[in-house]
Order: C-alpha cells, then structure tokens, then sequence
C-alpha cells in the first residue's frame, strides 16, 4: 500500500514558496515514510553581492535502533543563489530537506 501527500504553499505577500511531499510505503513488513521539503524565500537587493555568497550548508544525521527495529535518515541543504531578471537582482534563500524512517509494520 502506497500513500502520498502533496502540498504547494505560495506566499505572494512574503515572498515565499513551500513544497513538500509526504509518503508511506507498507511493503514486506516494512513502514517506509518518506518526506521531502522545498523552502524558498525570495528578496530584493540593490545590487549582486559576490563576495557575501554564503557556500551552501549540508547536514547528514543517521540513526539506527537494532533493539526496536527502527532507522531514521535525514538530508538537508540550506543555501542561497543570486538571480537577475529585467536588471533587478534578487537573493533566493533555499532549504531542502530529505527524511527516510523505516519502522516494522504491524
């Protein structure tokens, strides 16, 4: 059995998008949630910034529990990316997240 859960958020007013994704997998007596998130959050600057362009962020965690059976991972990449549209720059602040947990199903 396969369950899956889609949600697009847009905030014009702030100037911010949200996806995510969220889903159950029951196969071979294994639960498998898989959840998936896109942020970004978009500003106006006055002119590209070069040399303030943070390197982007990632963080790994892993956790397996042998006594319950149980597994969790988890992905994230924070950042940010200049973009030029029609001689305005913009700054694009962003976060992807990724999450696996594996659980024994009952």
């Amino acid at each position: 059995m396969r369950d899956i859960v889609l949600k697009n958020l847009t905030s014009v007013n702030k100037k911010r998008r949200i996806m995510s994704s969220s889903e159950v997998i029951n196969q071979n007596g294994v639960e498998t949630r898989i959840n998936r998130n896109f942020i970004y959050r978009v500003s106006e600057k006055d002119r590209l910034e070069n040399d303030n362009v943070p390197v982007p962020k990632i963080y790994i965690y892993k956790n397996c529990d042998t006594k319950n059976h149980k597994s969790k991972f988890s992905y994230k990449v924070k950042g940010s990316i200049y973009l030029i549209n029609e001689e305005k720059v913009y700054l694009v602040n962003y976060i992807h997240s990724f999450r696996l947990d594996l659980t024994p199903s009952n």
